[in-house]
């Protein structure tokens, strides 16, 4: 009798641990669903801040050639309208001298043009590196997100089988014990 309660114990503890496991698998399970969804929402996001982060950086772009072009325009007629080389070439004036004039008020524009096209270059250069930057951020945030849902999770060792006592090999002790005792008296 002793043996059947412990058996029928012992199963009953299996059954449980076997129980507990399953719940603590679909927890993990549930939980591991509900950060997949945060992922895809934590991708979405990145992607939409990577494509604002362009959008800003090209329009400040275009806004500084907008502004370049209008002041390359802007000292275009000032010189036509100041130059003293056209202003003596009206009054009938020539010669080298004059000449000199006009190639140093070609000259001044022409710097004036390299510098402005100058920046436009190193507003171009700091445009792909903040593009690049935004990129690797963007990248890294991904990464760190995917990190999170990287391993689906497992379920754990099933625990062991629970170890049966033998009924008959009971019955045979207890039978001998009881033999044993009624020898005794």
């Amino acid at each position: 009798m002793a043996a059947q309660a412990a058996n029928k114990n012992a199963r009953r503890r299996y059954q449980y641990a076997l129980q507990k496991r399953e719940r603590k698998h679909r927890q993990k399970l549930s939980t591991y669903g509900a950060a997949k969804v945060q992922y895809a929402k934590s991708l979405q996001n990145i992607h939409q801040g990577l494509g604002a982060s362009y959008s800003r950086a090209q329009t400040k772009l275009n806004g500084m050639r907008a502004k370049a072009l209008r002041q390359n325009q802007g000292q275009m007629l000032e010189l036509l309208q100041k130059s003293k080389y056209g202003n003596m070439l009206a009054a009938g004036r020539s010669g080298q001298s004059i000449e000199r004039f006009g190639l140093m008020e070609r000259a001044a524009l022409g710097r004036f043009y390299a510098n402005k096209a100058n920046n436009l270059t190193k507003a171009q250069w700091a445009f792909k590196e903040g593009n690049k930057t935004s990129r690797n951020r963007a990248k890294l945030a991904q990464e760190k997100q995917f990190a999170k849902v990287a391993f689906q999770p497992t379920e754990d060792v099933a625990p062991p089988r629970p170890a049966m006592q033998s009924v008959g090999a009971a019955l045979f002790g207890d039978a001998l014990n009881l033999a044993g005792t009624i020898a005794a008296f």
